[in-house]
């Protein structure tokens, strides 16, 4: 157990904490859901609102309920405020129960006051055109709502038809005369009953569809975990936020797919990758905390949540990092995936998106290797899942071995992890983002990319460049034998301070720390002064 889970159990207040962010949890992702009903919806409505403009040319000219110019008009203006409360939904980026509502009652208040006017325009008080409110209530449970805050907020859509209809008895004679007239008042009575009866019925509606799915939301569990809400999904599985009752603790849970589940190479390739975290034990690694086989027999492990961002995102955000930092965070990479050469494991996919720099105040710039969902694992027959005409990895970092169908080995993960650093100094990968899958593989192959000073704009000490364009050689006898291997030139670079270090886009870089443990705990394992370094 770890210091955040022993804290939680001996401090009250701080379970209470994490059992807070659980329930925000839950109420975002609904939030989400909402927001996405309500933009399908709203499309839909749209059409429906077109397609009801052949009803009011049949009771215009059938019926005699209206002035088919005034009805048409009235729909044509009311249409376009419908097609911008739909974009407003659509457009939204930041998800507020405030903005959702807006959307929702926004457009049902419209309705209703549209269909008021229709009635003016027709029989008033008598006119079939009051039936329109009725679905527009019906509309409302689109988004499900606890009881009481549904019925007050549904109420407010019926509202502007009493408001509309008898407040043109003060201006127009034709309503006024209708006070007068039993039929016309016993037209607005039942009207009026079966729109209350209609409210209430709604808003009963909503409230058990939203305790049905906040009660779904709440005991959506798998294992000893109750999910909140998912993080990303993969090729195998889904990446879901949980938390730990026991331990009071929030965790990220990877859940094997129910459909993947019967392709045996998917379950064993992630059985596999449970087994490749859980013989690593190096901090720039993600923690595995537990697996197992839930209840309905699905595959999942648990591991620590990560809270940041990927260099991926990371690059796309700042731009080129500077030198000092892009080591930094590298030669962590590199550590990392020592520590999993060592035990036979080659990782095969590290790009950067599989390398997660965490923001937390206390560990800043402190990078997570991710996702061994296709590492191979030496000598062990149970995961030999090579699959034929199959090419397994990213092309943007892919070595050319690789892609030639040769098995990986330690030093093409050394090859990516320098594309990797290629694009932390240059801002780019070697060949670029903009080429097709298939030429970036070609690329790889036959193509000796630019050294990164020439993409960057700006100069890179030498030994740095020579560095990645050593991990970039097209024969894998030509690179760093592994990942421990160029974590020693890298370790050895960093503490020389030899080269002038070119400030960054942050104003305060981070100063590499000396943590070569890994190096010093395999002594044997480091090789040679490089001469050329």
């Amino acid at each position: 157990m770890d210091k955040t889970s022993t804290d939680a159990l001996r401090d009250p207040a701080l379970a209470s904490s994490l059992e807070e962010r659980s329930r925000r949890a839950i109420a975002e992702r609904e939030l989400r859901v909402d927001l996405h009903r309500l933009r399908r919806g709203s499309r839909v409505g749209i059409a429906v609102w077109a397609a009801f403009a052949i009803c009011d040319v049949m009771q215009a000219e059938f019926v005699g309920d209206g002035v088919l110019r005034d009805l048409l008009l009235i729909r044509l203006v009311t249409g376009f405020v419908l097609v911008g409360l739909s974009v407003f939904a659509h457009r939204l980026r930041k998800v507020t129960r405030s903005a959702l509502e807006f959307g929702l009652y926004g457009s049902g208040v419209t309705m209703t006051i549209a269909v008021s006017a229709m009635c003016l325009s027709g029989r008033g008080f008598e006119s079939i055109n009051a039936a329109g409110i009725l679905l527009v209530l019906f509309a409302m449970i689109l988004v499900p709502q606890p009881f009481y805050r549904g019925f007050m907020r549904i109420s407010l859509v019926v509202l502007p038809y009493p408001i509309v209809l008898f407040g043109s008895t003060l201006f127009l004679e034709s309503t006024r005369k209708q006070l007068h007239s039993i039929r016309a008042i016993t037209y607005a009575l039942e009207f009026h009953f079966v729109g209350i009866v209609t409210v209430l019925f709604v808003a009963s509606v909503g409230h058990v569809l939203w305790s049905m799915r906040r009660e779904l939301y709440q005991s959506q569990n798998i294992g000893r975990y109750r999910l909140t809400h998912r993080l990303g999904k993969g090729g195998m599985g889904e990446v879901w936020a949980a938390y730990h009752h026991g331990l009071g603790k929030m965790v990220a849970v990877k859940i094997l797919r129910p459909e993947n589940e019967r392709d045996e190479v998917d379950a064993r390739r992630f059985e596999r990758e449970i087994h490749a975290l859980a013989g690593l034990e190096h901090p720039n690694t993600v923690k595995l905390y537990d697996f197992g086989i839930a209840e309905d027999g699905r595959l999942y492990y648990a591991m620590e949540l990560l809270e940041g961002e990927t260099l991926r995102k990371l690059v796309q955000r700042e731009g080129r990092l500077s030198i000092t930092r892009a080591l930094h965070l590298v030669k962590q990479a590199a550590h990392a995936l020592a520590e999993a050469h060592t035990r036979g494991i080659v990782h095969r996919d590290v790009k950067p998106d599989n390398l997660f720099v965490l923001s937390a105040a206390h560990e800043r710039d402190t990078v997570k290797l991710i996702d061994f969902g296709i590492a191979s694992v030496r000598d062990d027959p149970r995961f030999d899942l090579t699959r034929t005409g199959m090419v397994a990895g990213t092309p943007g970092t892919m070595a050319p071995e690789v892609i030639m169908g040769e098995p990986a080995t330690p030093a093409s993960d050394v090859y990516a992890l320098g594309a990797v650093l290629y694009l932390l100094l240059a801002g780019q990968l070697p060949f670029g983002e903009d080429r097709g899958g298939g030429a970036t593989l070609v690329a790889h192959v036959n193509d000796v990319p630019d050294p990164p000073s020439s993409r960057g704009g700006r100069p890179i000490p030498a030994e740095i460049e020579r560095i990645v364009m050593r991990c970039l050689a097209k024969a894998p006898e030509d690179r760093f034998v592994d990942a421990g291997a160029l974590a020693y030139a890298l370790d050895a670079c960093a503490m020389s301070g030899s080269f002038d270090l070119v400030p960054g886009p942050r104003a305060d870089p981070v100063v590499p720390s000396d943590d070569d443990a890994d190096t010093r705990r395999h002594p044997s394992r480091r090789p040679p002064p490089d001469p050329a370094l």
